[in-house]
């Protein structure tokens, strides 16, 4: 008898949830000072990866990328059930110009959705995500997500970018000039939800979005899928 196989998104909905209660648990008389030092100095990606893959148990296989080496890579593999999942954690530090910035820029992130976006037009719908984390002590999203179209405190979206987004709403009325400190999280939004990647040229590609978090949860997390 054929088995019903569960689709990658329903896993990642009940690993992921599980670790942000976890997280809640460990961190709940944190004040939100020493959770942001938490967030940025005592985590790293790699964390991320093993606590999501260790539900797997034997079944998963990690490869981290070489930054020297151009041979593709994925965070976790499972050659069982033909999952990959590719993983990004987001953190930020002072910059020069005494603001707290994205550590990573907007290329690395891109790569994944383009990855993502390659899986799903061959056929890997229920078989591939790209994951987001990023612990919720933050004065808004563009912190650690590089999505405006420069520097500086008034700092235009780019509309292209804020597609992959759709957890984020435009908190002032002006909607001809959207700042990236103007972004906050709409909880309200039922998720999953689909892409609108059309508006972007890309109407064949069907990715989902799974946001999961509340306002007073410490961590947050995306799924792609």
């Amino acid at each position: 008898m054929e088995r019903n196989e569960k689709p990658i998104n329903e896993y990642l909905d009940l690993i992921c949830s599980l670790i942000i209660d976890q997280v809640n648990v460990r961190y709940e008389h944190f004040s939100l000072e020493d959770f942001k030092a938490e967030a940025n100095k005592r985590y790293v990606e790699r964390d991320w990866v093993y606590k999501i893959g260790e539900y797997f148990k034997d079944l998963a296989y990690y490869e981290v990328q070489d930054n020297k080496n151009n041979q593709s890579h994925h965070d976790i593999f499972i050659p069982s059930k033909d999952f990959i999942i590719e993983i990004k954690y987001l953190k930020n530090w002072n910059s020069a110009f005494k603001t707290q910035t994205a550590s990573k820029a907007w290329v690395e992130f891109e790569k994944d959705f383009q990855w993502l976006e390659g899986e799903l037009i061959n056929g890997n719908k229920k078989k591939r995500a790209f994951v987001l984390i990023w612990c919720n002590c933050l004065d808004y999203f563009g912190q650690v997500m590089q999505l405006g179209m420069g520097r500086g405190v008034r700092n235009p979206v780019n509309k292209e970018r804020l597609v992959y987004f759709p957890f984020l709403m435009n908190n002032k009325t002006n909607l001809n000039e959207i700042l990236t400190r103007d972004l906050v999280y709409n909880y309200r939004k039922i998720f999953p939800c689909q892409l609108d990647l059309n508006t972007i040229g890309k109407g064949n590609v069907d990715m989902d979005c799974l946001f999961l978090g509340g306002q007073n949860d410490r961590l947050h997390i995306a799924i792609y899928f």
